[in-house]
């Protein structure tokens, strides 16, 4: 069946859309923490091709990344379900991302400065300790020396995780009608960052099949727009 000039616009537009995706993760591929994006067209776009308009959806993959050990105190990492609760004027964020440190009021905090929430408030580091005296369970109580800071404030979503929206560095925000639980069981690794969950190998066959099939629809645009210019030409004598 011939395709139309307004399938291939949708098709192309659905490929730069993709295009930018995959860009997107291979850039942070070695940001801890980061989710990778993918497009719902992606594994049936070659079938949906020219056959209909294409409804391009970006969506999450929230599966867990590779537990990297770095032996850093303050790098934590997850793992199982959940994100670590960060605290901002605007309300409560939430991230996979675990290197945190210390500001100059002695508050564990996130990279941007904001506060790491614990289950009863802000985690504060005694002024008479250091950073390396603070150590981290498995069941996220935080300590400094003999001090107990508090207990890591951990959410979960559950099924409504593909609601969240994306809200920038490397963090997210439920929509107003979705609210977090507690994870029933919390699994901290102190000294470790989660990795990225991007695959190289991956995203480049997906960037060369995108780039591939890009190219096809400009072609056939291109065959679509001489075809026209020819009928016209004719037509007008």
């Amino acid at each position: 069946m011939p395709i139309s000039s307004q399938q291939l616009s949708s098709s192309l537009s659905a490929l730069t859309k993709e295009y930018e995706t995959i860009t997107s993760n291979l850039a942070n591929i070695n940001t801890a923490g980061f989710k990778r994006r993918c497009n719902s067209f992606t594994k049936s776009l070659a079938e949906k091709m020219g056959n209909s308009a294409i409804d391009s959806k970006t969506q999450f993959d929230f599966s867990q990344g590779h537990l990297v050990h770095t032996g850093n105190h303050l790098d934590w990492a997850m793992s199982g379900k959940g994100f670590f609760t960060i605290e901002t004027p605007d309300g409560p964020l939430y991230s996979r991302n675990g290197i945190f440190k210390v500001n100059n009021k002695g508050q564990i905090v996130d990279l941007e400065g904001r506060l790491l929430a614990g289950k009863d408030g802000a985690l504060v580091l005694p002024e008479s300790l250091s950073v390396t005296d603070i150590t981290v369970s498995e069941d996220g109580f935080v300590k400094a020396g003999e001090n107990t800071m508090g207990q890591l404030k951990i959410a979960d979503f559950g099924k409504d995780e593909a609601k969240l929206v994306p809200v920038g560095k490397n963090c997210w925000a439920p929509p107003s009608f979705i609210k977090p639980k507690e994870v029933a069981e919390i699994s901290i690794k102190q000294g470790y960052q989660e990795s990225s969950n991007v695959e190289m190998v991956d995203e480049m066959v997906d960037l060369i099949t995108v780039s591939r099939m890009y190219q096809s629809n400009m072609k056939m645009m291109t065959a679509d727009t001489d075809n026209t210019k020819s009928i016209l030409g004719v037509a007008m004598g």
